[in-house]
């Protein structure tokens, strides 16, 4: 447009907020509904040059009350409302590319629902964006459709075969199911869909790193792709990058069965990764509890996106919503950056933490935007996936190494430049939940926000552990710089 806001391409399936409308330096911005369950937030997304651009949202209902959040960087005075209170006009803080806007509530009154989270990214760089027709490129659309041609999912998915033990005990061959079963139990699985992307996916993978392969970029251009989740298990010795064009939309699949792990984006044991681009990672969450139970005995612990076990990963500007549990987490991981990140499952559902790097040494999140159930940013549970004992069907195939993904101490961790908002009872920050004796050291925080909605926790929380049943993190040099937590509905 020419006030150089520049408007998303479409993500199919959104539906358009009944509340909003939004522009941003005059251009008009598209307001998405994020229903699926219930419907606390809606979104609008763009991209400018600008840090401040001059909003109007306007509504269809008498405005009485306006905050704007973090509101030390909204002052009343600020915010101006229209003769008709049919509308409120602001400029964004330079301070922070994010803000909520809450109109006739708040955290302590929240009759205002659904509340407004607006996201002014800053402009692609446009040298960074790969020629999906260059050599090193595989265009994944093209190479998903050649796929499924030769080798047809009815054809290549087998149930597991009998004799699979777990635990020492014996079970019988498992079944296809249909894919709309409910509280499907390994070794049954659902029957793929005809277009289900997950095979193909990883063939994608094995040709970039086969040896001597001139791909190092996995394109995926505008459209939808129903997998089971992005997962790079094992990739070493090579520079990748995975690029998502805006307009591409990533979304899970109903999980073969409730024990299986299918994170929006698992990386495990791997390393050199680079993902970034402009589309969307849908975990589909709340689908998958409608379908199958999410207890930690019955399934093993998964969020949106899992750092396990890998090192120098990048994340550049990758938006995840609808996450199973955790929006991002770390477990091990060491020298990862996350870029302008978002994790946006705003719903009232089991485990969801914005930022919940449990492990981590050298990790720097600069940028991000976080809508969970719980804490908001989290650090030192170590070992989450325990609660998945080696008695449960499955184990072996799913959740063999649940005592093996933090292992070490956790330093140099750097958190600036976020907002999160929890449904639930979380904290602003939590550190030390369940360190096991590791230490935790030189942790950062600049210009960290949050807000919690309906009470229980506090505002910063450090823990020593669970009472005497662990023994305590060797803490060292937590700093906290100009960060904000609004009190309203927590402890302290």
């Amino acid at each position: 447009a020419g006030s150089g806001v520049h408007i998303y391409a479409d993500t199919p399936g959104d539906e358009k907020s009944g509340k909003y409308s939004l522009t941003a330096d005059g251009t008009d911005v598209p307001v998405i509904k994020y229903s699926r369950n219930g419907n606390n937030f809606d979104i609008a997304r763009f991209a400018s040059a600008d840090a401040t651009p001059e909003f109007t949202v306007k509504v269809q209902e008498d405005i009485n009350k306006v905050a704007i959040y973090p509101e030390r960087y909204y002052p009343q005075e600020a915010i101006k409302v229209s003769a008709d209170k049919r509308s409120v006009t602001f400029a964004m803080s330079d301070r922070l590319r994010y803000a909520f806007v809450m109109i006739n509530g708040g955290p302590a009154d929240q009759a205002g629902k659904p509340y407004l989270a607006i996201i002014n990214d800053p402009p692609e760089n446009a040298e960074e964006v790969p020629d999906k027709n260059a050599a090193n490129v595989l265009d994944f659309k093209v190479f998903l459709e050649k796929y499924l041609q030769e080798h047809p999912n009815s054809e290549a998915q087998q149930a597991e075969a009998a004799g699979t033990t777990s635990g020492g005990a014996a079970y019988g061959a498992g079944a296809l199911v249909d894919i709309g079963t409910k509280d499907v139990r390994f070794p049954d699985k659902r029957k793929m869909a005809a277009d289900d992307a997950t095979y193909a996916l990883q063939a994608a993978l094995d040709a970039i790193y086969a040896e001597g392969s001139a791909y190092d970029t996995l394109y995926f251009p505008a459209g939808t792709y129903v997998c089971s989740g992005l997962e790079i298990r094992n990739r070493k010795n090579k520079n990748i990058t995975i690029y998502l064009e805006e307009g591409a939309l990533v979304k899970n699949r109903i999980q073969e069965c409730m024990q299986a792990m299918e994170p929006a984006i698992g990386i495990w044991d791997s390393e050199n990764i680079t993902i970034s681009g402009r589309g969307i990672f849908d975990g589909n969450g709340v689908e998958n509890y409608k379908k199958d139970r999410h207890d930690a005995k019955d399934s093993c612990h998964q969020g949106g996106v899992m750092i396990v076990r890998s090192s120098d990963i990048v994340f550049q500007d990758t938006y995840v919503r609808d996450a199973k549990q955790w929006n991002w987490e770390s477990h091990g991981s060491k020298n990862c950056t996350l870029n302008n990140v978002k994790g946006l499952t705003p719903y009232n559902q089991p485990w969801v933490d914005g930022l919940d790097m449990a492990s981590a040494q050298n990790l720097t999140i600069n940028g991000a935007l976080t809508m969970g159930n719980d804490d908001n940013f989290a650090s030192g549970h170590y070992n989450p996936s325990d609660g998945f004992p080696n008695t449960v069907p499955g184990f072996d195939q799913y959740n063999r190494d649940a005592l093996e993904w933090d292992t070490e101490d956790s330093y140099k961790v750097s958190v600036s430049n976020t907002l999160g908002w929890s449904f639930g009872g979380g904290n602003g920050i939590r550190l030390g939940h369940d360190c096991y004796g590791h230490a935790m050291k030189d942790y950062t925080f600049e210009n960290v926000n949050t807000m919690n909605f309906t009470g229980g926790g506090n505002g910063i929380t450090v823990q020593n552990g669970l009472g005497n049943k662990r023994p305590y993190p060797k803490y060292e040099s937590l700093t906290f710089k100009n960060c904000s937590f609004d009190t309203t509905r927590v402890g302290t």
